[in-house]
């Protein structure tokens, strides 16, 4: 399976972001503070690099933000 065919639950992304800022976890993972917010809001897909980095800095496992339901 591609990451273009996994579902991501941005909703999920967002709340595991907790308390912190924006700009700070999107510094971390090399993404502009607005990218994030489109991630955040289903707007945008992160690709399979940025999801990863966002797992690990969120210490979840890819499951946690996403479903085996295609698009």
């Amino acid at each position: 399976m591609f990451i273009s065919e996994i579902k991501i639950d941005a909703g999920k992304l967002k709340g595991a972001r907790g308390l912190r800022k924006p700009s700070e976890v999107a510094r971390e993972i090399g993404i502009t503070r607005q990218h994030l917010w489109q991630i955040e809001s289903g707007r945008a897909k992160p690709s399979g690099e940025i999801l990863a980095k966002l797992c690990w800095l969120y210490g979840k496992p890819i499951q946690e933000f996403t479903s085996n339901e295609s698009k």
